[in-house]
């Protein structure tokens, strides 16, 4: 993952070569970088890209997502298992399930864990809002 700010500082540019775990931590902090320079904007380059692990395009989709009005709640995918059931997948979900399996295998997503412990909190308090918990 590369970045680099534009437009004097407030669009930043990234530039996603592949969907690995890796690209996840680096995208994180890329993330995190480009907001404490004072970008608001973003230009997403996936050019050349040619995929690699579904999980972590997920995840990454989530990073991206974090920031639209919906927040956690927003859908990443939907899936159609071969019964015709269909699950939605939404950026809160798919961080914290990417949190858990990172520190299930022992590993630590490089600052990915504060995204995906904000966006686990953040659906929490819409599950509750829904149900009127709140």
């Amino acid at each position: 993952v590369r970045s680099r700010s534009l437009g004097g500082g407030r669009v930043g540019y990234v530039r996603i070569g592949q969907f690995t775990e890796r690209g996840t931590a680096e995208l994180t902090a890329e993330l995190q970088r480009l907001r404490s320079s004072g970008a608001d904007r973003l230009v997403l380059d996936l050019r050349n890209n040619p995929g690699g692990q579904v999980t972590e395009a997920l995840a990454q989709a989530s990073l991206l997502l974090l920031d639209s009005d919906a927040g956690a709640d927003a859908t990443v995918a939907y899936t159609v298992d071969a019964a015709g059931r269909v699950e939605r997948h939404t950026a809160g979900a798919i961080l914290h399930a990417a949190a858990n399996d990172a520190a299930a295998d022992g590993r630590a997503i490089a600052d990915g864990r504060a995204a995906a412990d904000a966006a686990a909190d953040a659906a929490a308090d819409a599950a509750a809002d829904a149900a009127g918990d709140r």
